[in-house]
């Protein structure tokens, strides 16, 4: 848990308030005042929409309202229900900052008019938040517990570099060098496949390791790029499957060990390998001797 200190705007000067003089005039019933007047009126010749309207028209029943309201935050301040300090539950990547514009709170402000819900909503559009509660605890406290994105792969678009997780929400593009280790995944909309290429190469651990990059082709299917330069084309249909056959193929023959480009996989009746510039001249050095 992380403790955040919003910052406090400058205290207001307290004034003390003028005693109003004595009134000559006796002090009128409040039920003999205007507004009471007008209430009872409208409720003896039958007309309480009509008056309530007319009292809205003139304010006075929005004005009793937010003095009521005034009264209310001043009674809590009173009491001291203000904002002293705000506790962060979970906190690994986020800035502080970050959480706390979102939460737009300063200290010294009173609790009772904060929006948790709202502070949830504007928290959890965070980009490394996944999840997010955000509770009031009286007297003088907020509470945030956040459930933090975890990054997958980098998407790679022009040249924006961008960190995502495997729901393919986009998290920041913000200190992607700490990330090199991960996958770089180029096409558009890429990223919201993300979750679907995870499966497939998930599937052969050893295999997977070799994965250092993967370009979505044509809104249907993968190209993947392994760390000695060979390309292999997945199909559209069935990529899981032919993923299976490639890491089976690679351990019976050793083929990544060979002087390849490129491994084709989309026809599900054959496999296509393209051998290297210099591996097709020693291969044909080599049926020409023999």
């Amino acid at each position: 848990m992380r403790s955040l200190k919003p910052t406090k705007k400058a205290a207001a000067k307290k004034t003390t308030p003028r005693k109003k003089a004595a009134s000559r005039r006796k002090k009128q019933p409040s039920w003999k005042k205007p507004v009471f007047i007008g209430l009872t009126a409208a409720a003896l010749l039958g007309l309480p929409a009509g008056g309530t309207a007319y009292l809205w028209s003139q304010g006075i029943i929005q004005n009793h309202i937010e003095r009521a309201e005034k009264a209310s935050l001043h009674a809590s301040m009173q009491a001291g229900f203000v904002l002293d300090e705000v506790f962060v539950h979970g906190r690994k990547e986020t800035a502080g900052a970050d959480i706390l514009d979102a939460l737009a709170v300063e200290r010294g402000q009173p609790l009772i008019n904060f929006d948790p819900e709202a502070a949830r909503e504007r928290v959890e559009s965070l980009g490394w938040v996944e999840k997010a509660s955000v509770q009031r605890k009286l007297p003088n406290n907020i509470v945030v517990r956040l459930t933090e994105r975890i990054p997958v792969a980098i998407w790679q678009s022009g040249d924006r570099y961008v960190l995502v997780d495997k729901s393919g929400a986009e998290i920041s593009t913000g200190d992607v060098g700490r990330y090199t280790h991960l996958k770089v995944l180029t096409g558009e909309d890429a990223p919201q496949h993300t979750l679907d290429l995870l499966r497939i190469i998930d599937q052969t651990p050893d295999l997977q390791k070799r994965v250092v990059g993967a370009a979505w082709v044509g809104d249907r299917r993968w190209t993947l790029h392994l760390d000695n330069k060979v390309s292999v084309r997945l199909p559209a249909e069935n990529p899981h499957q032919a993923w299976r056959k490639l890491a089976i193929m690679i351990q019976d023959h050793d083929l990544l060990s060979r002087d390849i480009e490129l491994i084709d996989l989309r026809q599900p009746d054959r496999t296509i390998i393209r051998m290297t510039g210099s591996g097709a001249k020693r291969l044909l050095g080599s049926e020409e001797n023999a």
